[in-house]
């Protein structure tokens, strides 16, 4: 299975953006290129959390600009092992 080189993302507005300011879904965010020893999943499903809104207002940091890290994808590049971590970081606490 091919790589795509973009995917859809829901990206969160600039820190100290307005209040106003939206979310806006982009079909062209980048997919990230995985490392060795890394694992990249496709996501089917994202949901949106509490804490998420909580970033989308500017209320907690995030270590990026994409909100949404409870998901359900499966594994496209890379294999499991029994035990599985897997560090989000969309949010806040990694």
């Amino acid at each position: 299975m091919a790589i795509p080189t973009a995917q859809i993302a829901a990206v969160v507005p600039p820190s100290g953006s307005p209040a106003t300011a939206m979310v806006e879904i982009s079909s062209t965010y980048p997919v990230p290129v995985p490392k060795d020893g890394d694992v990249l999943v496709k996501l089917e499903f994202s949901g949106v959390c509490h804490s998420d809104l909580h970033s989308i207002r500017g209320d907690t940091p995030m270590k990026t600009d994409v909100a949404g890290h409870e998901g359900v994808g499966k594994v496209i590049k890379g294999r499991l092992s029994f035990a599985l971590t897997i560090e989000f970081k969309y949010c806040a606490q990694g």
